[in-house]
């Protein structure tokens, strides 16, 4: 087996001829059970880490390995944008589970209802976001679509942070005098924390 010209779902061997050549020849990863050895074992191959051990009435499992894993994003959300990272590091388990720290900032304007339409100018806003922290990650592979899934965990903390524009101190005192400070404060943040 040339575990080197191996790619993707295809295992490439060479199978010698009556002339004396070699032919270089492949087949589906899928369709292999296991690999005869020179002493007529059944072997499985596990990536370079784990090498050849004996085939346990498994199907054939090596599938590409990831030992760290990077992703960064941007993109265009309703009235602003987005961008995001993080990395992973995959442990053992055949390289299945992860752990790993994310971070993402986010920008918009959006529009909401005030109390009353008396100053339009706060009807819309800036809001910038940072979401940050941990996060775990199960990987899977699927040999017929020859791509991989994931599926994340995180629990972290998202600091939001609002801009009223320069009507929000003279809105804020003249609602005082019909709601509460802290309902209003409450409604109009400068700043906000979540989990």
């Amino acid at each position: 087996m040339l575990w080197e010209k191996s790619k993707g779902d295809s295992l490439f061997y060479r199978s010698a001829v009556s002339s004396g050549d070699s032919l270089l020849l492949f087949v589906p990863r899928r369709r292999v059970e296991y690999v005869l050895s020179d002493g007529d074992r059944r072997m499985l191959y596990r990536g370079k880490t784990r090498g050849w051990q004996p085939w346990r009435g498994r199907t054939f499992n090596e599938v590409p390995q990831h030992r760290m894993l990077y992703a960064a994003s941007w993109s265009t959300i309703l009235d602003g944008w987005s961008i995001d990272a993080s990395a992973m590091r995959m442990l053992g388990h055949g390289d299945r589970v992860g752990v790993g720290a994310f971070v993402r900032y986010l920008s918009t304007q959006p529009t909401r209802d005030s109390y009353w339409d008396t100053d339009p100018s706060i009807d819309t806003y800036d809001h910038r976001a940072v979401a940050f922290g941990p996060q775990a990650e199960i990987q899977g592979y699927s040999r017929r679509l020859k791509t991989f899934f994931y599926v994340d965990f995180g629990l972290g903390g998202c600091y939001h942070h609002f801009k009223w524009g320069d009507g929000y101190d003279a809105k804020l005192e003249w609602l005082g005098t019909y709601v509460k400070r802290e309902e209003l404060e409450n409604q109009y943040p400068t700043s906000r924390w979540a989990y």
